[in-house]
């Protein structure tokens, strides 16, 4: 795990158990619900296509190919579904969130 992704989890970090306390069908029900309360339109896979977008907009240096292997995907995936026009910064301050910043 990068140290973004240890970032985020340090947040929910506990000695034992999962970290999200629900099944996928019962944590997909509660996004649904949050966006209907929210009143903002789900994007299929929006919390996934977030994080590959702005993890190579703040390491553009990864390239596609070493982030297709990192997510999982495709070369061809990457390029038709996840490119965005973002800044560096606007990538980093993405995973900002957690406990604390982490040290570039």
């Amino acid at each position: 795990m990068d140290k973004y992704l240890r970032n985020w989890l340090s947040v929910y970090k506990k000695q034992t158990g999962p970290i999200v306390p629900v099944m996928h069908k019962e944590f997909a029900e509660k996004m649904r619900e949050l966006h209907k309360d929210a009143k903002v339109a789900a994007i299929h896979n929006g919390l996934r296509r977030s994080a590959i977008s702005h993890y190579l907009a703040a390491h553009p240096e990864t390239g596609i190919g070493q982030l297709a292997r990192l997510a999982g995907t495709s070369e061809a995936t990457i390029k038709a579904h996840y490119l965005e026009a973002l800044t560096p910064e606007a990538g980093r301050e993405w995973f900002k969130l957690g406990r604390q910043a982490v040290a570039e």
